[in-house]
């Protein structure tokens, strides 16, 4: 044996980790520990064995020739598609959450009042969507918000009626007060958001 065997679980948490560190980096690309990459493309990725520092290096090494991930440029890979990066940050913060993390800190990196306007963090919409999955108070909170957050983001089929009504409901009412910045939406999430119960 050379060491790397992982578990299921050791996979799935380490993906989730470096999920996470990539979004809250503000970054797509992992450097390759098996390769010296130069400064200059080094810049912004993120280091593997800082991230997941209880895995040897051949565990690590396994871990990142998962079919999850692809190459990149200049001894770097990234995750094959960025919405898996996305659903797996969310994973991370719901590990965090069940694991008794303060409501209060996942807050803090979601949610933000600039100059006294309630967002959602950018970089983490895509997360906050998928955790309203999983959190009513997360679905409340974004809904508050930014409510095209859960059509454009996550998986808008998967949202109960009750929230899709708010949706719309909380939608209307920002239009009317002229609180919606960008109201564009991709076909396809509309499309997976609609239903028949919704036509009331």
């Amino acid at each position: 044996s050379d060491g790397s065997e992982l578990s299921a679980a050791q996979i799935r948490e380490g993906a989730e980790r470096l999920a996470a560190a990539l979004t809250l980096g503000k970054s797509f690309t992992i450097a390759l520990p098996t390769h010296k990459t130069e400064e200059q493309f080094a810049t912004g990725t993120i280091d593997p064995v800082a991230t997941l520092p209880n895995q040897t290096d051949a565990q690590r090494n396994a871990l990142l020739r998962k079919a999850i991930f692809a190459p990149s440029t200049y001894g770097r890979i990234r995750f094959h598609h960025r919405g898996t990066q996305e659903y797996l940050t969310a994973c991370w913060i719901r590990r965090l959450l069940n694991a008794n993390c303060p409501k209060s800190e996942v807050w803090q990196l979601l949610f933000a009042d600039p100059y006294g306007v309630e967002t959602v963090i950018p970089s983490l919409r895509p997360a906050a969507a998928w955790l309203s999955l999983w959190f009513k108070d997360v679905a409340a909170e974004v809904l508050q918000r930014e409510p095209l957050t859960l059509i454009r983001s996550g998986d808008p089929a998967s949202l109960p009626v009750k929230v899709k009504e708010r949706l719309l409901e909380n939608y209307a009412k920002k239009n009317a007060a002229a609180d919606i910045s960008n109201d564009g939406i991709d076909h396809r999430a509309i499309w997976l958001f609609s239903e028949p119960k919704l036509a009331a």
